[in-house]
């Protein structure tokens, strides 16, 4: 969910593997790349369905876990924009709101198909 130079292990190979260290959890395949593609929704530019169906690790990942996916995360990102901002972070709060609009609007097209 934050990836960040510090969290790619290449090994000797060059095969990258991602870690984000204070939530290391082992999920499905495909959950990575479906959570990066949060940021090109927000951010805009592609085609997030076109992306989904096209990329290797989400190209066969079941519909319905993927919907659950965003939901869960636009509920989540609801819920923290809605608080107070953190000591020295005054801006998170807006992002998470941004994260969640967005969020909210790819699931009202995925919803409507």
């Amino acid at each position: 969910m934050d990836l960040r130079a510090g969290y790619l292990l290449v090994d000797a190979t060059g095969r990258v593997t991602v870690v984000d260290w204070p939530w290391v959890a082992r999920g499905p395949a495909w959950l990575d790349t479906a959570m990066l593609l949060l940021d090109v929704c927000l951010h805009g530019g592609h085609d997030t369905e076109a992306l989904l169906r096209r990329l290797p690790l989400t190209a066969d990942a079941d519909p319905d876990a993927l919907t659950g996916l965003y939901a869960g995360l636009a509920g989540f990102f609801t819920d923290r924009a809605r608080r107070p901002p953190p000591p020295g972070i005054p801006t998170l709060r807006a992002f998470q709101r941004a994260q969640a609009d967005a969020l909210l609007g790819w699931l009202a097209e995925r919803l409507g198909r």
